[in-house]
């Protein structure tokens, strides 16, 4: 004990000249440790995570004489390292025998670049020592095509690499997950798209790869160690709040005794404190002096595993009447080829590949409908990609030219940021637009020289263009120019017109209009947002694919390029700028314009909102682009609602000139600051306590008594008694009605009216942001696919490929179901799961079971079915119904059940009918259509609508 008591008095006084630098604390407590204490407490665990930023000095330091200490004290504990991967085992065993050179060891292992600085002290320690030293993580080139790919690129590895990486994968959707995705936000920078989702999802696939190596390796070197100890060095996300290897680890064996330290940086100047913040993030924390800011990747030592292209310079010329463009991409890569592979459109032909003048090797993969793969034989970091592209044409406009982004030049992985510099020659009479900063140059003979170069690294880089008339119009110092083609050029007439009613509005909402100029090009294309086919071009635009409602299309983007232009989102919150757009294109025009359409527009928003399930739906705060596309949706439609509530309570003027206020005097908001701003100045309180709920207002009709020439009736609000909000109550008797509006304010409310009512209605015209009950929310298959179903169809699948061709579509652009044939139902708990099935009324064990729980009004049959007496037994009639599952109430049910047991047509005709609980189809032999529909309700009824059927 005196030796150990000796050596931690040398190592405090080694790190004396660090002690004003750093504190070590007691998560849980707060409480202040030496490191003297730090390292005796650290003794009596199996296994401790020290949790690095690995490019951080002062950690390297700390960490190596914690592990030199531990094993002073405790010659059990082994070193374990996330910087060294499974396959390096050998190479590193051979170093630390001394058979191994420091070259040798660089040549046979895959050595981050910082290891002389980081790691080499900690190894050779190890090796001085005769100390084992474990490489416990996943080879880069494993996780990189994990996150390129995703899981299902494991199945093209050997068995000998099957070694390398965990037995079991456990991608938790826990708040491990949802942090990793926050932190990696960067990568798409706020927006929203199936591509940059799937990016996500992929590299967290890739993260939880390494999370369950590591704990594996751990695992399995403890099982055949049972003396041992582990001192394991991870960069810190893979081990605080006990996440990741942490968790993975106690799963494996609860039995281990675990402790982690997290390092927590301050500025220079302010503090070391602990914060509740820090309870539970680790046992111990380390709080220390740091300046610059590091993301998850950018602290990362080694970033092989994220290769990239940094930079395209691209180069064509273009010739209107040729179909193909010769394209030379000179490609800067943010390292060294690694006999790497790259995805090039199938549209790409007769590529050549140059490092300098010497043509490089590669072989040509296929890979999905649209893209092959390259693996391209070379360790250049700049290569010359010389190829044919044959871009797609539009029959109907012989002179268009797009160029999609992803498509027109190689690629690392789909949802990449790139910088682009592109120049291309093309006849003067071409008009092109892309989205970064533009240089004309004329040339001889009628030609101009175009030379793009964006702004900043960009996801993707798109050019359109046309022979194109052109108008252009100053309104309010702004010069608008827009764009038609040839023979639609009429067109320019009538979006002068709108626009400039647009900017007549928005110039009273708004004040002034913040760019010298904008675009609207007419657009063939129907992926980019239109407006009777006009494309609003704004810096975004080539970015998202997003089709709002119309017409409110234009009058979104021209709304979202006015409050960009005033203030920005800041992505830290509710994307509010896209909230506040869309209530002015949607909810706003249809109130202003059509008014008798617009209460329809907002209960069908209200539906859709309640049809998607709640773990899916986020809080109005919470909502912003790139968590998934329901969150986007329920953004949108939530926060118009809401809007469109405080429009109404607080009046157009003050709403208006509360929001102008908040627009002209902040350059950047979060979500939460801008609505704790726009609740002050428009005097809407509740807004408080709408925008942190799901669900803010459930509000029904409990009771109802009418006697006496007048009616009682009691409101009951799922809010309690914090519940504030206005509400429209509309009284009708036989031949008048009364409406008026109340102030909600307790969870209870008895209201009285002096007229015996024959129907009673609560917020009739659905201007409340509120949950519909269900007497209102219909099941319908959209319900059912977002509810993640098993996708049921025929054995057969020669015999129905295309309803097999629909289901793998589905899973191909994102829905997630679980596509299997009816042989197999038995073997799944299917009654636990929501289900979609199409196939014949047949027996089985699925249809079997659900019989006596479908609507009574349905009597089936082979091969027919009867509704009120109508007997339906012909082929080409179908049936859709959409119900909760009996067997769960929280699960829902769609039968696509037809008559026929030899064919059925056009099946993707099916998704045209997402809304009725049950449809009656008959099939033309072109297309359905419907002979009947209905709501199927559920039975527990929370009425906002009553009847009151008088006797006589």
């Amino acid at each position: 004990m005196k030796k150990i008591f000796i050596a931690l008095v040398l190592l405090s006084t080694y790190l004396l000249a660090f002690s004003s630098e750093y504190k070590i604390i007691k998560s849980d407590s707060g409480r202040e440790v030496s490191l003297s204490q730090l390292i005796l407490e650290l003794a009596s665990n199996d296994v401790v995570f020290f949790g690095e930023l690995h490019d951080d000095s002062l950690l390297h330091i700390i960490e190596k004489d914690i592990f030199q200490q531990l094993t002073k004290i405790d010659t059990n504990f082994v070193l374990g390292l996330e910087s060294f991967a499974k396959n390096d085992q050998l190479a590193l065993d051979n170093y630390l025998k001394g058979e191994y050179s420091y070259e040798q060891l660089d040549a046979n292992s895959k050595l981050w670049t910082n290891y002389k600085e980081a790691y080499a002290g900690l190894i050779d320690y190890a090796k001085d020592n005769k100390l084992q030293v474990l490489a416990t993580n996943v080879p880069i080139y494993i996780s990189g095509l994990v996150a390129r790919e995703g899981y299902t690129a494991l199945g093209k590895l050997s068995e000998k690499e099957r070694n390398y990486y965990a037995r079991e994968l456990k991608p938790f959707e826990n708040d491990y997950r949802r942090m990793f995705i926050q932190e990696m936000n960067d990568i798409t920078s706020g927006k929203s798209s199936q591509v940059n989702n799937l990016i996500l999802e992929r590299l967290y696939q890739a993260q939880s790869l390494k999370d369950d190596t590591m704990a594996e390796s751990i695992f399995d070197f403890l099982e055949d160690n049972h003396k041992a100890k582990v001192f394991h060095i991870n960069g810190d996300f893979h081990s605080k709040n006990h996440y990741g290897i942490y968790q993975k680890l106690e799963l494996l064996n609860p039995h281990l005794k675990i402790a982690s330290i997290s390092p927590v940086y301050f500025p220079t100047g302010e503090p070391l404190e602990w914060n509740y913040r820090m309870f539970g993030l680790s046992e111990y924390v380390i709080l220390y002096h740091r300046d610059e800011e590091s993301s998850l990747i950018n602290n990362k030592a080694d970033k092989s595993e994220f290769l990239s292209i940094e930079k395209h310079n691209i180069s064509f010329i273009f010739e209107p009447s040729a179909k193909v463009l010769t394209v030379n991409d000179k490609i800067n890569f943010n390292q060294k080829l690694n006999n790497d592979k790259l995805l090039i459109s199938k549209d790409i032909k007769d590529l050549r590949i140059y490092k300098g003048k010497e043509e490089v090797d590669f072989t040509i993969i296929d890979y999905n409908k649209k893209y092959n793969q390259i693996e391209v034989k070379s360790s250049a970091e700049v290569l010359n990609f010389v190829y044919i592209y044959e871009y797609p044409k539009n029959p109907e406009r012989p002179y268009h030219f797009n160029l999609q982004e992803y498509m027109w030049y190689p690629i690392v992985a789909l949802g990449e940021k790139s910088y682009f510099e592109v120049n291309a020659l093309g006849p003067n009479r071409m008009k092109f637009i892309a989205p970064a900063e533009v240089t004309l140059t004329p040339q001889k003979k009628d030609a101009i020289f175009y030379s793009w170069k964006s702004f900043d690294k960009e996801f993707g880089f798109s050019i359109i263009g046309d022979l194109y008339f052109t108008k252009s119009i100053e309104i309010n110092d702004v010069l608008v120019t827009l764009y038609s083609f040839e023979d639609d050029f009429y067109l320019l007439d009538d979006y002068s017109y709108f626009v400039e009613q647009y900017f007549t509005n928005y110039k009273q909402y708004f004040g002034d209009f913040g760019y010298d100029s904008f675009s609207i090009i007419q657009s063939a294309d129907s992926n980019y947002k239109t407006f009777d086919n006009m494309l609003v071009v704004s810096k975004d635009i080539f970015n998202t694919q997003d089709i709002f409602i119309t017409p409110g299309v234009l009058g979104h983007d021209l709304a979202k390029i006015w409050i960009d232009s005033k203030c920005q989102w800041d992505q830290s919150g509710a994307n509010w700028q896209e909230i506040t757009a869309n209530f002015i294109a949607n909810y706003l025009w249809l109130e202003n314009n059509k008014p008798e359409e617009a209460y329809l527009w907002r209960k069908v928003a209200l539906e859709d909102i309640s049809a998607i399930p709640k773990e899916e739906i986020k809080s109005l705060n919470e909502f912003s682009f790139p968590d998934n596309q329901f969150s986007a949706l329920n953004g949108y439609k939530i926060g118009g609602m809401l809007l469109y509530y405080t429009y109404n309570k607080a009046g157009e003027k003050r709403f208006f000139t509360a929001l102008a206020d908040i627009l002209n005097n902040n350059k950047s908001l979060s979500g939460n600051d801008f609505f704790e701003l726009f609740k002050t100045k428009s005097g809407v309180n509740e807004l408080e306590q709408m925008i942190d709920n799901i669900y803010p207002v459930r509000v029904f009709i409990q009771d109802a008594d009418v006697k006496d020439g007048s009616t009682k009736i009691k409101i009951v609000s799922s809010m309690g008694n914090n519940s504030n909000f206005d509400l429209d109550i509309k009284i009708t008797d036989k031949d008048n009605f009364v409406q008026t509006t109340y102030h909600i304010d307790k969870k209870e409310t008895v209201l009285e009216f002096g007229l015996e009512a024959t129907e009673i209605a609560i917020d009739p015209d659905y201007k409340l942001y509120r949950y519909l009950d269900n007497n209102e929310n219909v099941f319908n298959l959209k319900r059912t696919f977002l509810e993640k179903p098993f996708f049921i169809v025929p054995q057969d699948s020669e015999q129905f490929p295309e309803i097999y061709n629909v289901g793998n579509t589905l899973r191909a652009n994102g829905v997630s179901i679980d596509l299997m044939p009816l042989s197999s139902i038995n073997e799944f708990n299917w009654k636990e799961k929501s289900i979609i099935y199409i196939g014949e009324h047949s027996n089985n064990t699925l249809i079997n079971s659900l019989l006596p729980y479908l609507p009574p009004s349905f009597i089936f049959g082979k091969n027919k079915f009867t509704y009120e007496g109508n007997v339906y037994d012909k082929a080409n009639y179908s049936l859709i119904i959409n119900t909760k599952n009996p067997f769960a109430s929280n699960k829902s049910i769609s039968l696509w059940l037809w008559n026929s047991d030899k064919d059925i047509s056009n099946i993707q005709s099916i998704f045209n009918f997402t809304t009725p609980s049950w449809v009656i189809l008959e099939h033309n032999g072109v297309g359905f259509t419907e002979i009947a529909k209905g709501n199927l309700i559920d039975e527990n009824l929370f009425p906002t609508r009553v009847n009151i059927r008088r006797g006589n």
